[in-house]
């Protein structure tokens, strides 16, 4: 919510200072191109998110699914108390391991899931501090001075 609110206010500044310089008759080609050029931004942007989100899944996953075995005490409870649920429902022994299994399965891809938006955040978030030193480096150029009418 910060960020779209942050980014109403600062979307009027950032056109306004990009055709500011500009004649008049070149405003509709800058103006279309800062759109394409913005949506172009948010489409890369998106899609890298999405790439590093599955990446990081499924990079996750892996040792989280190498420590269930049967030696493991917590698996081994979800386990039983999930056989134990749906032994109660009429559920017989090779329904209640494939159930209990895949819901197993779905936990785990759920806490993977869940780390590897952590990370997208994380780096994210170092983008975003990285964008900020080129952006405080920008020094507004002071106004040419005027020249002398004789």
């Amino acid at each position: 919510m910060i960020g779209r609110i942050g980014l109403g206010m600062i979307m009027p500044s950032i056109t306004t200072a990009s055709m500011g310089g500009l004649p008049l008759n070149m405003i509709s080609q800058a103006s279309g191109m800062n759109n394409f050029i913005r949506q172009l931004g948010g489409a890369f942007g998106v899609n890298l998110t999405s790439i590093l989100l599955a990446q990081r899944t499924s990079f996750l996953l892996d040792p989280i699914t190498a420590t269930q075995t049967s030696g493991n005490s917590a698996t081994r409870e979800v386990l039983d108390g999930l056989s134990a649920m749906l032994d109660g429902a009429g559920l017989n022994e090779l329904t209640q391991q494939s159930v209990a299994l895949f819901y197993l399965g779905r936990m785990i891809y759920s806490q993977a899931y869940m780390l590897a938006f952590r990370d997208g955040f994380t780096i994210l978030t170092w983008v975003f501090v990285l964008a900020i030193i080129p952006a405080l480096l920008i020094r507004r150029r002071p106004p040419p001075a005027p020249v002398p009418t004789r």
